[in-house]
């Protein structure tokens, strides 16, 4: 009954803002939401993005050109013998094959640059992530995804977003003033 008395007690003064301030050891974190709502995973989304239109355009492009290609080679059925159709027929055959790979690879080494700067966000979050662990008197810091049921006073998520965009920006090298450039 003790234990139920302080349970309800501690969610009581969670919901009232007072529990924000106790240590807990264990700690939550929305790693989703940090490369979501963070100037850096933002920045980092906008560039994959941005590329993923522009290997969706290329794949639309080398589409209607196939597809009128194709078209083309239908139309000169009627007009080619039987061996000279047959040689076109698998030259475009093998032409297909080829881009078809081709952009499987460009999509796939899309998709491994999107795991790349995962992990990279996640690299450049720690030390940012163990001070205000650390600051919060914790030992355990469990991702948001794990978790069944917490109280909120114990979750850093945007606490970590707010140091992580003072200290780390969008990522992006800063600039030298005077010529616009990036420092060597």
């Amino acid at each position: 009954m003790t234990l139920i008395r302080f349970c309800l007690a501690f969610v009581f003064l969670a919901n009232l803002g007072m529990a924000q301030d106790l240590p807990s050891p264990v700690l939550t974190v929305d790693l989703e939401r940090i490369a979501r709502e963070s100037d850096y995973g933002q920045r980092m989304a906008a560039e994959l993005q941005a590329d993923t239109v522009i290997l969706q355009s290329e794949f639309n492009r080398i589409e209607a050109e196939l597809i009128a290609e194709e078209q083309s080679l239908v139309i000169k059925r009627d007009t080619l013998s039987s061996d000279e159709f047959k040689k076109l027929s698998q030259a475009f055959d093998e032409k297909v094959v080829s881009l078809r790979a081709e952009q499987a690879e460009k999509q796939t080494t899309l998709q491994a640059r999107q795991v790349d700067e995962q992990r990279e966000i996640l690299q450049r979050i720690a030390p940012i992530l163990y001070e205000i662990v650390s600051a919060r008197g914790g030992a355990v810091l469990i991702d948001r995804r794990n978790i069944v049921l917490d109280l909120s006073s114990v979750d850093i998520t945007d606490r970590a977003i707010e140091l992580m965009n003072q200290r780390l920006g969008d990522g992006t090298p800063p600039t030298d003033a005077s010529s616009g450039q990036a420092p060597q």
